[in-house]
């Protein structure tokens, strides 16, 4: 599906990323080297005060799009205003069910699951044959597991020990489960609040060529937008590794995961804000 922009300035795509909680938007820009540490404490409200309008009347004369692609993906906190259970029980293992049965009907569909702290539960709980169900989509390459981590860590009070047993954990159940040949492609972070140079390392030194960030701080986000800047080259140790080799690319997302004016549903004005609750026995 193509989706008209103005192309007054180079921009190599537009990536819709459709989230459980909204749609974030961003844009693929020409790569350029920054080696500025990000690290912000600042929580961004969830509101569409920063989101940039998307319509037809900044088309240009000579009529230039960009190609949208829309990934649906998981965004589910392992704790947050309830605790895990109360989310796994509320949300989280009918978010899985749904979406899964969804990619079983229609082989076209895809979907990304991120936290493997809720997916590994819900494997336990399923029966042989949905197993099978499962493997038969992530082999027919419609589920498949970003960052593969426990959650998203923190990256300002965590230690190494603690970001890589997290890590371990997530990528040893994927192995175990799956096998090797469905470890995650890209580290991905949209929630932590800051980005520190020390993960985006580990993140390096464990293969991933790519790490999609969010939460760096509003003047360099507007900055970086402003300058077409929100894809770079992030090279968080030059002293300690010779080169490049500690080089990663970044994607910041362009304005947040949450929905913009143009796909309104859940806290914007689409959704009531109450949840289907089909068995009354369930809480």
């Amino acid at each position: 599906r193509k989706l008209l922009l103005s192309s007054t300035v180079e921009m190599r795509a537009l990536i819709v990323l459709l989230c459980l909680v909204g749609v974030a938007v961003s844009v693929f820009t020409p790569f350029t080297r920054d080696e500025q540490f990000l690290a912000t404490r600042q929580h961004q409200p969830h509101t569409d005060k920063h989101l940039r309008s998307i319509d037809e009347s900044t088309v240009d004369d000579n009529n230039n799009f960009l190609e949208a692609f829309i990934i649906p993906h998981s965004h589910d906190d392992p704790g947050w205003i309830i605790t895990i259970d109360q989310y796994y029980i509320q949300q989280v293992q009918w978010i899985l069910y749904s979406t899964t049965r969804q990619l079983l009907d229609n082989p076209k569909r895809k979907f990304t699951q991120v936290e493997q702290s809720y997916f590994r539960r819900w494997w336990k709980e399923l029966s042989p044959s949905q197993k099978e169900d499962i493997k038969t989509v992530i082999n027919r390459g419609q589920l498949e597991f970003n960052l593969g981590g426990m959650v998203m860590n923190d990256e300002a009070a965590t230690t190494f020990y603690e970001e890589i047993n997290q890590m371990t954990d997530g990528a040893w159940f994927i192995q175990r489960e799956f096998g090797t040949n469905y470890r995650p492609k890209s580290a991905w972070h949209i929630d932590p609040f800051g980005h520190s140079a020390s993960t985006a390392l580990l993140w390096k030194q464990m293969g991933f060529p790519g790490f999609v960030l969010n939460r760096i701080p509003q003047w360099l986000k507007l900055q970086k937008r402003g300058d077409k800047q929100l894809e770079f080259i992030w090279r968080p140790s030059s002293k300690s590794f010779p080169g490049n080799s500690s080089d990663i690319l970044i994607h910041v997302l362009d304005t947040w995961y949450s929905s913009p004016p143009e796909c309104a549903f859940n806290q914007n004005d689409g959704w009531t804000g109450i949840w289907v609750q089909e068995d009354p026995d369930i809480f």
